[in-house]
């Protein structure tokens, strides 16, 4: 998330074509209304964050940050980032599991209670067919055919995904009602 922020200082973002384009960045874990942990990032200091075989400088802050919840915490932690549709991987480090799941669009997850290698790992839901005009939709239409709906197995992550997205929007929400940028009145 970024935190608004228009004044003076080395340290903020700009992002065009965001809802808040200058700001501060902060990773943040959050669920529902709440945030469990969070780390601001600085556009001129490096990361002090030790990089994790497999994952990238931010799935690296991700983990970081996830490390930092207590043992037997469970959440689910997704983020959005060319696989075949129903194509699922993933990489166990430190009992956190990332893989990555292509469903409509590629999904990448961290999870510290779900496991891919088992078959009640898998939910069968009855999901809907793309549109034609989707970018997925010629390796969608081999699943489907000319159904417009059809049960087919996805794993309980993406499942619980699906029911329980949206925390950290929910947050940056209730963040929006308090602002930094106070109004001071200077006699000098």
């Amino acid at each position: 998330m970024i935190a608004r922020f228009s004044g003076c200082s080395a340290h903020t973002f700009r992002i065009k074509n965001k809802p808040t384009p200058e700001g501060y960045k902060i990773l943040s874990l959050c669920d529902s209304d709440y945030t469990y942990t969070f780390m601001f990032l600085s556009r001129i200091m490096p990361s002090s964050i030790e990089l994790i075989p497999n994952l990238n400088k931010t799935g690296s802050e991700v983990y970081h940050l996830v490390k930092q919840l207590p043992q037997g915490h469970a959440l689910i932690f997704t983020w959005t980032t060319f696989f075949q549709w129903d194509h699922l991987i993933g990489v166990v480090v430190d009992d956190v599991l990332n893989f990555l799941w292509i469903d409509n669009g590629p999904v990448t997850m961290l999870t510290t209670i779900h496991k891919i290698d088992r078959q009640d790992c898998k939910i069968k839901r009855n999901r809907r067919k793309l549109r034609e005009t989707s970018t997925n939709y010629k390796n969608i239409r081999s699943v489907f055919g000319d159904e417009v709906r059809k049960v087919i197995s996805i794993p309980v992550a993406v499942d619980n995904y699906n029911h329980h997205m949206g925390g950290v929007d929910i947050a940056d929400q209730l963040r929006s009602y308090y602002s930094t940028q106070l109004a001071v009145f200077r006699a000098w």
